[in-house]
């Protein structure tokens, strides 16, 4: 998001300070939108989910790189959004959590993108795992 940094950096004239805030709730809506028609658009079903879910994982977690570049704590977003796309897909909120931290598991780092593979590894984890249990 552009519009707001941080109180240091965004908080300046009243007037300069509310636009900036009107901004960044625009831009904030704009992207839970995104995310909404993203997820909608890789549905996890019955049958082929594992391969749907890998799918949808790498690109939300790219659509995260992109939309924070890579910043501070990125990662800890991108862990959102893949928990808020399983519980949109019926995963209970604690299960969600719990594949998102095991398949992430300390991959991802501040102020660094991760290269394609290790973003397939990530994906593959959380799409390979929790399925697999579910089924034994």
């Amino acid at each position: 998001m552009d519009s707001w940094c941080c109180p240091k950096h965004s908080i300046t004239t009243p007037e300069e300070t509310l636009e900036r805030v009107a901004n960044a709730l625009c831009e904030w809506r704009r992207w839970l939108e995104e995310l909404a028609e993203l997820f909608e658009h890789h549905p996890v079903g019955a049958t082929d989910r594992e391969h749907a879910w890998e799918r949808a994982a790498v690109l939300l977690i790219t659509r995260v790189l992109d939309r924070t570049r890579a910043d501070e704590t990125w990662y800890v977003h991108c862990e959102l959004v893949l928990t808020w796309y399983l519980t949109r897909w019926d995963v209970p909120q604690d299960t969600a959590e719990e594949w998102v931290d095991r398949a992430v598991d300390g991959r991802f780092e501040s102020w660094i993108a991760p290269g394609n593979p290790v973003v397939r590894e990530v994906a593959e984890r959380l799409a390979g795992s929790p399925w697999e249990e579910e089924s034994q």
